[in-house]
């Protein structure tokens, strides 16, 4: 188990320590090792339940994000309040392309954004998922 730098509750510690389960301890691993690197003295309640997910583009070598989302989408953990996106990085109605750069971003550089939705709308819950056309 990861010792923090920083100071935690009982039960932020229970949760580090995998008593929630392995996933979910994970997840709690990697916020709290963002504090420590940014030296937060400890965790603060979020009392907005709403948030954003910058990560929402299905670029082929981000294999261990797709990864982490069926381990969460298996876990059952899921946003508690609505959860908005950035926009699809293709919008071939509004931005101009030629065919060989659909190809390109179609085929090779976001080869995986149809999956990758999917994996979103498993564990968003689409009900409150937003995602840009």
């Amino acid at each position: 188990m990861y010792t923090p730098k920083m100071s935690l509750t009982d039960e932020e510690l229970s949760i580090l320590k995998g008593e929630k389960g392995e996933t979910l301890a994970k997840v709690m691993e990697t916020v709290v090792r963002f504090g420590d690197i940014f030296g937060a003295p400890k965790l603060v309640e979020v009392t907005h339940h709403d948030g954003h997910l910058v990560t929402s583009f299905g670029i082929g070598l981000l294999k261990p994000l797709f990864k982490t989302m069926d381990e969460l989408i298996a876990s059952d953990l899921h946003a508690v309040g609505k959860l908005t996106l950035d926009p699809r990085p293709l919008d071939y109605k509004n931005v101009k392309c030629n065919l060989l750069e659909k190809l390109v971003f179609s085929k090779i550089m976001y080869s995986k954004q149809k999956m990758y939705e999917e994996q979103l709308k498993k564990r968003m819950k689409m009900h409150s998922l937003v995602l840009a056309t």
